[in-house]
């Protein structure tokens, strides 16, 4: 399974936090199953389970999905440490394409 995006940003004592980023189109689903293994991928990313050789080591990871109409907000809120509407990131970022 693919991340649409991540991100690390270390602090000044060195630890290090990785980004975790979903974007979805207004009325795109999520997989069967995608929103309930985002969390535990991050996971499994941070704790190094497995060798990748492009991703950094991190300490911290946030799971943030960007979404529109059509989502149900309900069910994958509680899969995501952050869920940002499209509606929402356009009104505080001039330029978020429609």
């Amino acid at each position: 399974m693919e991340i649409d995006a991540m991100f690390f940003l270390q602090n000044a004592e060195g630890k290090t936090m990785a980004l975790h980023i979903e974007m979805k189109r207004d009325r795109e689903p999520l997989s069967i199953g995608q929103a309930e293994a985002y969390r535990p991928r991050a996971a499994c990313f941070r704790d190094q389970r497995r060798v990748r050789k492009t991703l950094l080591a991190h300490d911290h990871f946030v799971t943030v999905l960007f979404c529109g109409l059509g989502t149900d907000i309900p069910l994958v809120e509680r899969y995501f440490d952050r869920v940002i509407l499209h509606d929402t990131a356009r009104n505080v970022f001039p330029g978020y394409p429609n």
